[in-house]
Order: structure tokens, then sequence, then C-alpha cells
């Protein structure tokens, strides 16, 4: 049996993706999963600039209800006007917060072959451990 997620409801889905923000592909690829998917909790992203920022603002133009998991260090904070914002942690711990608490996790990495020394590819990992179903947008 094969499963359609276009036809599955989602409580959360997670996002993590590079800074450098996304390329058009990644951007169309989010677009339609955002438009199309059964999402009735809202998106989980990490606060940071990039990929985190501009989803969450797809997704609040869409009308799903962004929570923001901020990073402790301000440095690469997006600070998004997210319908909920969750107390800062370090960025590893916001980012299993993001895998634990998504039904969904969709990646935009900035390299097209995953790397050890990459937050957003840790966090696909992290997520392969803990069984949380991916969707990976290469650039």
């Amino acid at each position: 049996m094969q499963l359609n997620l276009l036809e599955l409801p989602f409580g959360f889905v997670g996002i993590t993706g590079t800074r450098d923000g996304l390329s058009q592909r990644q951007r169309d690829g989010v677009e339609f999963l955002l438009s199309n998917l059964y999402i009735f909790g809202g998106l989980r992203h990490g606060d940071a600039i990039g990929v985190d920022c501009q989803v969450a603002d797809i997704a609040a133009s869409l009308g799903i209800w962004t929570v923001a998991h901020p990073p402790d260090i301000d440095k690469y904070r997006g600070f998004h006007q997210s319908t909920l914002i969750m107390p800062e942690k370090p960025y590893r711990e916001r980012d299993m917060d993001i895998v634990i608490g998504s039904d969904l996790l969709i990646a935009c990495p900035k390299q097209s072959k995953e790397i050890v020394r990459s937050g957003t590819w840790a966090t696909v990992r992290d997520a392969r451990k803990k069984k949380v179903p991916r969707i990976i947008l290469l650039p």
C-alpha cells in the first residue's frame, strides 16, 4: 500500500534550512506543500534568518499558524512575528523541540548531499532517528 502525503492530516509540520534562504526550486516546493498538505496544527520553525522566516511568512500568508522556536543567540535570529513564540533555547535543543513536536519535517538544505557540519542536516538526522517523516527539497 502506498501512502499519499496529500491525503494525510498533519498536526504540525517542522521546517529546517539554510540561513542563505530558499532557492527558487525550494520555494516552489514549499509553496506547493504548504498549499496542499492538510496541516491542522501549524508550522514549527527555528526563527533564524533565511529559510525559517521565509517559510514562516509563506505559511502565515496561507493562514497556517506559525510557532517560533528561537535560538538563545541573536546573531542569526529572524525575530519572526509568529502566532506563538516559544522560550529561547540553544540551537540543538530548539532543533530537537521542532523534530519532536512535528509530524513531518521539511528540509531545505544549502547542499545537495548530506554533510556533517550542518545544523540543517543534523536536524534531518535527528528526525530520521525519531522516525519523523521527512521531505528534503534540494537546492
